[in-house]
């Protein structure tokens, strides 16, 4: 990430919008890119009768620059503070566009839905925003130590890889890349007569899998050279629960994945490969959008005054 120009970091002033303001700094030292932090302050809508009881958008906007100075003195490096008053997809969305960030950053969740793993607007962020989208793990305020990248043999999957390349080498990390592919015998013996001709068939089917791994990645072999990272051919029927085992057994503390531009049917109900992996990650993650991704930005809920079911103050945040 060291072509970065332009780095968006959302924060709620919780502990985790915390690690990912420091997280972004630190990648905006190496890469030489200005900060933005942004607050949402999404208006509180309890009706006519409560309103004298409530903080008006204004007042709630002071408070925030109050805090913000005071989260801000705990982290190394410079962020301009912006505070926008809606809905936090809408807004962060928003601001993703119209200040041409290369690269968002977000903390996993915010206090609100700490149990949820991930939080709906940092779901919504990293499958609608336009630029990459740093998913920061609360704890992790330093460099990465494992980085692991999932490859798919598509054009946004070397994306990935050299992505990972460059924070493995900036922060001298471990670089594992890693494919995950379906055995045709789901683990039981092969049939007689390939047990006989191959008994080795497992062993075999790996090591074809790792080279042509090694082939797709030829146009980043000079940085790879000097990295050495580990191929690793892993066999699972889900692309998702084996790359979480994975990078949960080996300790991997930052995923990069490459989403993808279409959606289809299956989607709605499952989700594609890269969502479940986020919605289920267990380390930071770096998600890497498809060459000329545009997606339309949501429309902002409507706030009913009559519907307790409208997103409020009760609703988290990320």
């Amino acid at each position: 990430m060291d072509r970065l120009k332009t780095i968006l970091v959302a924060v709620d002033f919780s502990a985790c919008s915390l690690d990912a303001l420091r997280q972004a700094n630190r990648v905006a030292a190496f890469s030489r890119a200005q900060v933005h932090a942004l607050h949402v302050v999404e208006p509180i809508w309890y009706g006519p009768e409560l309103a004298a009881l409530v903080p008006t958008p204004d007042q709630l906007a002071a408070e925030a620059n109050t805090r913000w100075a005071k989260l801000s003195a705990q982290v190394k490096g410079q962020a301009a503070f912006h505070t926008a008053v809606g809905h936090p997809a809408h807004a962060i969305l928003s601001h993703v566009t119209s200040a041409n960030a290369d690269l968002l950053v977000m903390g996993e969740h915010s206090v609100l839905d700490a149990h949820r793993g991930i939080g709906h607007v940092a779901a919504a962020c990293v499958q609608k925003a336009a630029s990459k989208v740093l998913l920061v793990q609360e704890g992790h305020q330093g460099r990465f130590a494992h980085v692991l990248v999932g490859m798919d043999f598509s054009k946004t999957c070397l994306t990935a890889v050299d992505q990972a390349v460059r924070i493995a080498a900036q922060d001298q990390a471990a670089l594992t890349i890693l494919h995950v592919y379906k055995d045709p015998y789901a683990g039981t013996t092969p049939p007689g007569e390939i047990a006989a001709s191959m008994p080795d068939f497992p062993e075999r089917l790996r090591e074809a899998v790792i080279a042509r791994m090694k082939a797709f990645t030829q146009p980043l072999q000079h940085e790879l050279l000097a990295l050495k990272p580990t191929f690793v051919a892993f066999p699972g029927q889900s692309h998702a629960k084996a790359f979480i085992d994975y990078a949960t057994t080996n300790k991997a503390d930052l995923a990069v994945i490459g989403t993808r531009a279409a959606w289809n049917f299956r989607d709605a109900f499952l989700g594609s490969t890269a969502e479940r992996i986020i919605r289920n990650h267990p380390c930071s993650v770096l998600a890497i959008k498809p060459e000329g991704f545009e997606q339309p930005l949501p429309t902002a809920p409507h706030h009913s005054l009559a519907d307790p079911d409208s997103t409020g103050p009760m609703k988290p945040q990320f």
